[in-house]
């Protein structure tokens, strides 16, 4: 009986000493938020050339042809063929459904091409001419900037400054101060993806060169960072 009721005292004195272990340093935790506006000097694009027939060797052929025909369009536009890019290459049989049951109806061809422009001024010949070639289609295109890196990283230091002098005016206002960073974490936020080109423009076939068929706008760069900084009192 005599070992149990000693043996509470000690528990409470071991959790008594783990708290202090865990608040032994006093802390401010802040987040530091950092935006920048830029206008984009680049648009990436996404196309599908797909093709369908009776037949795979027709369907392979009609394909090789329409996906060499896009690529010389984009290349007579002085298009980078660095940033020029065809992948996901495939063919298969092609299935619809009819009369409540699947129904093979012959063979599809399908290539993805990826490409990215730094003139503006070519939207519209690309949006017309790409139109003109049957079997294409635009799944996406944003608005992009070259120097997204750099400027992301600047971004993210203003993130930090902002973050420090959060931490300051809060330990200020109960009389104290920050020392030295103890943690510093980025927070997730979501990916950076340039503003679609689907939601920001307008362009009438009939209106070539009246209107501007743009309207780029700026493109939104966030950062958000959590930081721990030692939290000291100051002499008064």
């Amino acid at each position: 009986m005599f070992a149990r009721l000693t043996l509470v005292p000690a528990l409470l004195f071991c959790s008594a000493f783990a708290l202090a272990e865990t608040i032994e340093q006093p802390q401010v935790v802040v987040f530091g938020t950092a935006e920048t506006y830029i206008a984009p000097n680049e648009m990436d694009w996404a196309l599908t050339v797909r093709n369908e027939d009776a037949q795979l060797p027709a369907t392979a052929s009609r394909h090789s042809e329409t996906v060499a025909r896009v690529l010389t369009f984009l290349k007579g536009l002085n298009i980078d063929e660095k940033k020029l890019q065809t992948s996901r290459m495939q063919f298969g049989e092609n299935w619809q459904y009819q009369q409540n049951r699947q129904v093979k109806v012959g063979y599809y061809a399908s290539t993805d091409i990826t490409f990215t422009i730094s003139d503006l001024n070519l939207y519209e010949k690309l949006w017309m001419g790409l139109a003109a070639i049957e079997g294409v289609s635009i799944h996406a295109a944003s608005y992009d900037h070259s120097d997204r890196i750099r400027l992301q990283n600047e971004c993210r230091q203003k993130a930090l400054i902002a973050a420090r002098d959060k931490a300051s005016a809060l330990a200020q206002t109960l009389d104290s101060g920050i020392g030295e960073a103890l943690l510093i974490e980025e927070q997730q936020m979501p990916e950076f993806r340039p503003y679609s080109m689907t939601a920001n423009t307008r362009f009438d076939a009939g209106e070539a060169g009246q209107a501007q068929a743009l309207a780029p706008g700026q493109i939104t760069i966030k950062t958000q960072v959590r930081c721990i900084f030692r939290l000291v009192r100051v002499k008064l």
